[in-house]
């Protein structure tokens, strides 16, 4: 099954449940991305951020960042037109945000930036739904297409013990992903999300990470 139709299905059969009003799982709720707003909010101000690029299923918490940062515009893309479209809800969206209307798949397809200034592509909780060669091409070109910063989900091995190697899944499928670990090998990390928060929460909510994307060789 493709990419496209694997998600499509995804949202069309609520195959991940819904979530406080999402379908794109419960780690889209807006309770379990509290902290992770605050952090985006801070790598963001921290990095001088202008624009935000993000993966953005159906767009169900990314408003709460996005309200703290009022001079940043962010552009929501997905591969499915049905997440999109309930993305494309007003209630989900400020000014400063927009939603692509066509689906876009970044495995194949290098995404446009809006200007020159400094630039943070959001990767949250969709490489792990990937087949490993489709995740490190939608890196690629996102990488090539000239971002500076990468937010990515990452699974901490001491908390996932399956995270010491990353496996091959079907599009749609699930491992935990080891960002550091073959065939990623991110380097450097400059802010960690795990670092602000108890211990105790670290599991569900301490899973991503920024790393300065021009530098990884990948």
């Amino acid at each position: 099954m493709s990419i496209e139709k694997a998600f499509n299905h995804i949202y069309t059969e609520s195959s991940w449940g819904e979530s406080e009003g999402s379908l794109s799982g419960g780690g889209s709720s807006r309770y379990i991305n509290k902290t992770r707003n605050l952090f985006l909010a801070f790598a963001a101000l921290r990095l001088d951020i202008i624009e935000i690029h993000d993966i953005c299923g159906d767009c169900n918490w990314q408003r709460d960042f996005m309200k703290l940062i009022p001079n940043v515009r962010y552009l929501g893309y997905d591969v499915s037109d049905v997440a999109l479209s309930k993305a494309r809800d007003q209630n989900r969206t400020l000014s400063n945000m927009s939603i692509s209307h066509n689906s876009i798949d970044l495995t194949k397809t290098k995404p446009n930036k809006f200007t020159d200034g400094k630039s943070l592509f959001l990767v949250k909780e969709v490489i792990q739904h990937l087949p490993l060669e489709k995740g490190l091409s939608m890196i690629r070109n996102i990488k090539n297409a000239g971002f500076d910063y990468i937010a990515i989900t990452h699974h901490d091995p001491d908390l996932f013990s399956k995270a010491v190697v990353n496996e091959d899944v079907e599009p749609g499928g699930f491992y935990p992903n080891n960002i550091f670990a073959e065939p990623f090998n991110f380097k450097n990390p400059l802010f960690n999300v795990a670092d602000f928060i108890h211990d105790n929460l670290k599991s569900g909510m301490g899973n991503l990470i920024v790393f300065d994307l021009q530098e990884q060789e990948i």
